[in-house]
């Protein structure tokens, strides 16, 4: 009933041949030069699969940049990384099967034994990524994720010719450019530190993450970026890695999931339409679903509570499916955003109240009757007296309290009965989900 496994990321292969359950086995495993050149090897056999044969669940998403586990957006310390993971399963849990997320992990600099700085840093960087992917297993989300390589970036002419052929031409249109740029230097905080080959930089933005990464003059490292510099970067890489992101979801063939924080694409409102073009359009209504039952709760539980509840997960989720057709067949063409809404007003919230009401009178239509008959405390002592009485009874065991107990089990069959009953409603899911965190 769960999704199934299908190629095993090769990472998660070599953890499994070494016995890696900790960071304190890892770094005893990465002592050993076999083990670092089994590492470099399963890399290299996962590299030349291409992205087209990949045996990938139809119902996947793949992650965008920033949301990709990859930490090449910004930090990729594990503590930055981890809060991308509850976001990550918040937004696609409730409809997607699996989410595709970056498998890139370049390990040949750990092989090399140079001692150089890129050596030691990526020793850094493996070493969060095992904690990363020791923490996934932890939590239960190893089934739900699918691992496959991005690629680092185009160069200029073939980043141009890629945005035009996707439909993100406003990607290379110079005069959004300096308007973005503007913005993006009018509107953001940038703190730059200085190092020996590179100034550090920091971006804090009110509608972005913060973005972290490095700028140099080649003529002069020791001259400071301008904030025009730093700007201009934080667009580059972006622009390149959202290129990229479509890229990985045409081969991929599956959907693309952004973060709601580009915000350059929100100062050009078609930019949308010929992405969403390349998506079902009940996929696209499915991403811009926001249910509030939801806010908070982290990705270990949505998972666990996912498992434990499959059965009427899967009620819920196939009644989602049909919710969302039929709004896109009342709605036609209007925004995604605009139909995923009417999917939880129209649907969620009314199914979410009416379960709540029928539950309530089923629990006060049982504490009236069994009020009528008998305590409850008096009915437990006679349930409990009753249970340990001998199968064949005398006459006198016939009594008005045994009659009582009868009339009142009858009221407590005909609740479970009503209880069962409400158990089906489509939305029993995500009224026990909501119920289990006080939402």
């Amino acid at each position: 009933m769960q999704p199934s496994d299908n190629e095993k990321y090769w990472q998660y292969t070599w953890l499994d041949e070494l016995q890696i359950r900790s960071i304190k086995d890892y770094r005893k495993a990465i002592r050993k030069p076999a083990n670092i050149e089994r590492l470099v090897e399963l890399q290299a056999a996962d590299v030349a699969l291409p992205l087209h044969a990949r045996r990938l669940n139809t119902n996947n998403i793949v992650a965008g940049r920033r949301m990709d586990l990859s930490g090449r957006m910004g930090c990729v310390h594990f503590d930055c990384l981890r809060p991308q993971i509850d976001s990550l399963f918040g937004s696609i849990w409730h409809y997607f099967d699996k989410v595709t997320v970056d498998g890139h992990s370049p390990v040949e600099r750990v092989a090399s034994h140079d001692n150089s700085e890129a050596h030691y840093k990526a020793l850094y960087n493996l070493e969060q990524r095992i904690r990363l992917l020791l923490h996934l297993r932890q939590i239960g989300a190893e089934p739900f994720l699918d691992f496959a390589p991005k690629a680092g970036s185009f160069c200029d002419k073939h980043f141009r010719k890629s945005a035009e052929e996707y439909g993100l031409s406003v990607l290379i249109d110079d005069s959004m450019l300096a308007r973005l740029t503007d913005a993006l230097i009018d509107e953001s905080r940038i703190e730059l530190k200085q190092y020996p080959r590179a100034w550090h930089y920091t971006l804090k933005h009110p509608r972005m993450d913060e973005v972290y990464g490095e700028i140099s003059h080649a003529e002069d490292p020791s001259t400071e970026p301008t904030a025009k510099d730093v700007a201009l970067e934080v667009i580059g890489r972006h622009s390149n890695a959202l290129v990229m992101d479509v890229y990985t979801a045409r081969a991929l063939k599956l959907p693309l999931l952004q973060t709601p924080d580009a915000f350059w694409f929100n100062m050009n409102n078609d930019r949308s339409d010929t992405e969403r073009q390349e998506q079902e359009q009940e996929k696209a209504v499915a991403l811009e679903i926001r249910l509030p039952v939801l806010r908070g709760v982290p990705a270990r539980e949505l998972l666990r509570i996912r498992h434990d509840e499959w059965p009427h997960f899967e009620r819920y989720r196939n009644a989602l499916r049909q919710a969302i057709r039929e709004q896109i067949a009342q709605q036609g063409e209007r925004d995604p955003h605009e139909i995923a809404q009417s999917v939880v007003d129209e649907f969620i919230k009314p199914e979410l109240a009416q379960i709540e009401s029928k539950l309530k009178a089923v629990n006060k239509t049982l504490a009236r009757k069994l009020t009528t008959n008998v305590s409850l405390g008096s009915m437990a002592t006679m349930v409990g007296a009753l249970s340990s009485a001998p199968l064949v009874a005398t006459a006198g065991v016939a009594t008005s309290g045994v009659g009582t107990i009868v009339a009142s089990l009858a009221h407590l069959h005909k609740y479970f009965d009503d209880r069962s009953a409400i158990e089906l409603s489509d939305l029993y899911f995500l009224w026990k989900v909501r119920g289990k965190h006080g939402s």
